[in-house]
């Protein structure tokens, strides 16, 4: 097996990444490298590595479900090979019937199964884009194929739309294209200008079609509400499905038709004749459990025999609410996770923006929305609002069919939190909605809501370069920030430092307690931080998942060793317990730092300073921990931009 492989495998095993120290020692060890070669050519002490290798090789048999060591390495890994999950296609379409990551929906295909029994059912099935109609819909039809029915399927959407103009070529596709898929001779539906005899026509046309089976007909009109832009033709459609529906009660021909439409547009818009009667199925957002299973199919997760973990749960509970139990974007999401292109915190901050994995669903909705400004208008009122919003009845109709929103007693709210974060800042930016009236009386109130928009646009800015657990700027703006701060100081000749510290034995801690507890610690080593050095806080920032850094201005380096010094001691007189059983370890939670300075008269790069402050923390680390390590920054022409 190749060596790269070994490590995709790897990952894959443990549904995480592999640590870059544990990448290094899983790679020396399938070359068969010993542990002293191993730290001797790496520069981490021999007694680090051997711990690390230790961990690595007992999480690996608690997934494979057998034992690994160093020595077996390479004969177990062989052994349990598996394929990798990018063998999956990419979410596209509907899904084939034997395709292992479609989620059943037992209840209503055992209801539409049964409803197929009687003659002239009609049944209607409705859900959102990308919902899962279609796979639906062929397992429907494969199941009664099984007992010996015929079936017709018509998509609506693949007519051409010099077909849609009148009736009566319409009828006249109609009967060709069920012929045609029932292997049955076509005669043309006669062409009449009056629109009733054309119908007439269309109907004994279809009952000629009907009098040549034996078995019953199962016809299928998929995507109805394509026809909205032929209001006239779609209610005449929908009067006569009524017909022929009434027909096939007391007429023995017209017995052997059962019908079946699906649609994902509210049809009453049309203002006629609608499609009524039947059964009415509504596939609606994916559960946990049905979303579990998904996950397992994509092969992201792994849940035991005893059920869900802690873990397990708060990742999937994640990323349900985020796209909203929707199967096709959990699909996408899913699929970029177990190929581990992507991770679910990449994933949920690159949501809405040009590089999102959902940018084309989202579009779609978008450019839907331009052309119905009205909806537009109305979205863009839910997805503002702090609670439920009352919506005029069609237009709630209408969100919530597309399925951007959830109606509760014509309450609206945003479906999920991925289209209330996009469609928040989209639809602002559409200039051509038309506003609502307002009466003077209602001027106050809409002050009122701007100002209320004001401070939520307020809160959202700072909500976006914040990190959650330590109130500190995420990684992202602090490269930024640090990146214009070097170079302003290299201008002026000022010096500058950086300050990273970072909680020891992390991992080890996290697999003791738990990531809640852990969280709980990194929290109190923020605050201590907060105590101990000086500056403004978008000068802090958490770094990694246990690592905090700070930059500090017109500081010298006396000054920064004295608050990294402070800091360590800070949180060891915490005393918060570490976890046990590993000789030589502080019996508390403890930290290292690395400090890395610049001169006021050298000219560094950003990425150099960020660089060294980490080459000194883990020089800190490999000393025992508790530890602090400076390192003063060379000059330009020494160091890499």
């Amino acid at each position: 097996m190749p060596i790269d492989d070994v490590v995709v495998s790897a990952e894959h095993c443990l549904k995480r990444s592999l640590e870059p120290i544990e990448k290094l020692i899983l790679q020396a060890s399938w070359q068969g490298q010993p542990y002293n070669v191993i730290a001797e050519t790496s520069g981490y002490a021999n007694v680090y590595v051997r711990e690390v290798g230790a961990r690595l090789w007992q999480a690996l048999s608690e997934a494979l479900g057998t034992k690994v060591t160093k020595k077996t390495l390479s004969l177990v890994m062989e052994a349990t090979a598996r394929p990798l999950p990018n063998q999956l296609d990419f979410p596209s379409g509907p899904l084939p019937l034997n395709s292992p990551l479609y989620i059943g929906r037992k209840d209503q295909i055992q209801q539409a199964f049964a409803a197929l029994a009687h003659p002239g059912c009609l049944i209607r099935i409705q859900g959102a884009s990308c919902m899962g109609k279609t796979s639906f819909l062929f397992r429907l039809l494969d199941r009664v194929s099984e007992q010996g029915y015929l079936t017709a399927s018509l998509s609506l959407r693949q007519v051409e739309p010099a077909i849609t103009q009148t009736f009566s070529s319409f009828a006249d596709w109609l009967v060709m294209a069920i012929a045609n898929q029932l292997n049955l001779p076509h005669e043309s539906v006669q062409q009449r200008p009056e629109p009733i005899q054309t119908r007439l026509q269309l109907s004994i046309s279809l009952k000629r079609i009907l009098t040549q089976l034996e078995q019953p007909l199962v016809l299928t009109f998929r995507d109805l509400d394509s026809l909205l832009v032929a209001p006239d033709l779609l209610a005449t459609l929908c009067s006569l499905v009524t017909g022929w529906q009434e027909e096939a009660r007391q007429d023995k021909t017209w017995s052997k038709l059962r019908l079946v439409t699906t649609y994902t547009h509210d049809l009453d818009p049309i203002g006629k004749v609608g499609l009524q009667g039947g059964l009415e199925l509504r596939l609606a957002s994916l559960s946990f459990d049905q979303a579990s299973q998904l996950a397992q199919a994509y092969d992201w997760i792994t849940i035991p025999k005893e059920g869900i973990t802690e873990s397990t749960t708060a990742k999937l509970t994640q990323l349900v609410e985020w796209v909203g139990g929707h199967p096709y974007l959990l699909a996408i999401a899913l699929y970029h996770l177990s190929n581990r292109r992507h991770s679910l915190e990449e994933i949920v901050t690159n949501a809405i923006g040009s590089e999102s994995i959902f940018n084309s669903h989202l579009r779609h909705h978008l450019g839907w929305l331009q052309e119905q400004p009205e909806l537009a208008v109305a979205l863009r009122t839910v997805v503002s609002a702090r609670g439920p919003v009352s919506l005029p009845s069609p237009q709630g109709r209408a969100l919530e069919s597309a399925g951007l929103v959830s109606l509760q007693r014509a309450q609206a709210l945003p479906s999920c939190e991925l289209y209330r974060q996009y469609f928040s800042h989209h639809l602002r930016s559409i200039s051509t909605l038309p506003m609502p009236p307002l009466e003077v009386s209602d001027l106050q109130r809409l002050e009122a809501r701007i100002e209320s928009l004001t401070r939520q646009v307020e809160s959202l800015s700072k909500i976006s370069y914040l990190d959650r657990l330590s109130q500190f700027t995420n990684r992202d703006f602090f490269e930024t920030k640090v990146k214009n701060t070097c170079d302003e100081a290299n201008q002026n000749n000022n010096p500058l430092a950086l300050l990273l510290c970072s909680f020891d034995h992390y991992d080890v801690y996290v697999k003791a307690y738990g990531y809640i507890q852990a969280d709980n610690v990194l929290k109190e080593i923020a605050d201590c931080l907060r105590t101990c050095v000086e500056g403004p806080v978008e000068n802090f920032s958490r770094y990694g998942s246990e690592q905090f850094i700070v930059l500090l201005q017109d500081c010298s380096l006396e000054r920064v060793l004295a608050m990294g010094d402070r800091l360590r001691e800070q949180v060891e007189a915490l005393a918060l317990p570490q976890s046990i059983g590993y000789m030589g370890w502080s019996p508390v939670v403890t930290v290292s730092v690395g400090i890395a300075s610049k001169k006021a008269e050298n000219q560094v790069a950003a990425a150099y300073l960020l660089s060294t402050a980490e080459k000194a923390l883990a020089q800190a680390q490999r000393q025992g921990n508790n530890c602090i390590d400076v390192r003063d920054c060379q000059i330009e022409s020494n160091n890499p931009s």
